[in-house]
């Protein structure tokens, strides 16, 4: 998937075709996918780290709309462009929908997020108590 393509199925949630807009889309396309990339960066972590590949130190970043989004699926068609929709309804000034389009982006990268299992080292075990 490409950013403009991101860019799409958010504006699709206000019903506003990207083309029919050029100025939103070329002025706020970019700035507001990177957002929504970085804070989806801990959910994209741990769907990497329960199929066994390599975890993401920093967030991908884009450029231009043709740029090739290297997220999951998952997060890309479920989460995400809600994400871009809170974006577009707090340009517009819309808190009510702003807060409900961010309350479905949160929920869409919580339940992406996978569950991941690890050792716990116990530091307290040399200690000695009084």
């Amino acid at each position: 998937m490409t950013v403009l393509e991101l860019f799409a199925l958010g504006m699709g949630q206000l019903a506003e075709p990207v083309d029919d807009n050029p100025v939103i889309r070329d002025r706020f396309m970019v700035g507001w996918t990177n957002i929504v990339l970085h804070e989806a960066l801990d959910a994209e972590n741990s769907i990497r780290a329960a199929n066994g590949e390599t975890e993401l130190t920093t967030a991908q970043t884009v450029t231009s709309g043709s740029d090739v989004l290297t997220y999951h699926d998952q997060l890309l068609y479920t989460a995400l462009p809600y994400g871009i929709a809170a974006q577009a309804y707090v340009d517009d000034d819309n808190d009510y929908r702003a807060n409900k389009y961010r309350q479905m982006f949160i929920a869409g990268l919580q339940s992406c997020s996978k569950i991941t299992f690890g050792t716990v080292e116990d530091v307290y075990s040399d200690s000695t108590s009084d």
